[in-house]
């Protein structure tokens, strides 16, 4: 009998603990993510300097992992080349380097990257002109030069101007705008311009300097002045590009050194009884 109530007690106990193991499930922890691969929208992509592109990164894996990437670009040459943590890329628009690496990594596990290659268009200067290439200037008178850059990817059409040969005054502004000395002594001159995005081209035109026309007037031509008076000339130079209007005066034929012009055309003389 005592075995029997034993046995049964037992059974009770046994009971009680399922009962209660069933009333109070254990919560079991949900599998971690984990990230098994990571992918780029582009793979490979052309972007001309100062162009935009917009990436985005795919994060497969087990379980859902996050989607977050982080952004990098590698291989730049300018700072101001970068991309943004939303997948913005900015090539500056003086990129140097042709080709670009753009790199999105996995944020739950960052030894799992995707790599896309930019290619940069970089422009390539082939050839200059400058027109018109030959041109005759006289001394003092101006001409516009014109320069075009060819080449590929669009090279920028900015230039440098320069003169050689010349004389003092014989200049050329970076519009290209040629001033010729009223007083210049060289008989050819040549003008450059020099590509600014590839200073090793550039193109050359020459330049003839002819002496221009020029006539003398004096406002009198035939005049009676007594001894010991005074007159005062003044002059007129006309010609082909504007020519100064200075002159050197002189008086000739006269007996007394006291006779004689200063080089604002006024004439003196000195009354004094020859020898």
């Amino acid at each position: 009998m005592k075995n029997n109530l034993k046995l049964l007690g037992i059974i009770a106990l046994v009971a009680a603990i399922g009962f209660s193991m069933t009333g109070c499930p254990t919560e079991v922890e949900p599998p971690e993510p984990t990230v098994t691969w990571v992918s780029i929208n582009y793979t490979d992509v052309t972007i001309e300097r100062g162009g935009v592109r917009y990436f985005f990164a795919t994060v497969e894996g087990e379980n859902n992992p996050p989607q977050t990437v982080t952004w990098s670009v590698e291989g730049n040459g300018q700072s101001g080349t970068t991309i943004s943590q939303n997948g913005r890329l900015v090539v500056s628009s003086n990129e140097f380097e042709a080709q670009l690496t753009v790199r999105a990594r996995a944020t739950l596990n960052p030894a799992m990257t995707a790599t896309a290659t930019v290619n940069v268009r970089i422009p390539t200067v082939t050839w200059m002109s400058v027109d018109p290439t030959h041109v005759t200037v006289g001394r003092g008178g101006t001409w516009s030069f014109s320069a075009t850059v060819e080449g590929e990817n669009n090279p920028p059409q900015t230039v440098t101007w320069s003169v050689e040969g010349n004389g003092p005054g014989t200049t050329i502004d970076q519009d290209g705008w040629l001033t010729v000395s009223p007083y210049e002594t060289a008989t050819w001159i040549s003008v450059w311009a020099t590509s600014t995005f590839d200073p090793s081209v550039s193109a050359t035109a020459d330049v003839s300097v002819t002496v221009p026309t020029i006539w003398v007037s004096i406002n009198y031509t035939d005049v009676t002045v007594e001894r010991g008076g005074t007159w005062y000339f003044s002059a007129t130079v006309g010609g082909d590009n504007n020519p100064p209007q200075t002159v050197t005066w002189s008086v000739e034929g006269h007996g007394q050194a006291g006779t004689y012009i200063n080089q604002n055309g006024r004439l003196p003389y000195r009354h004094t009884k020859l020898q």
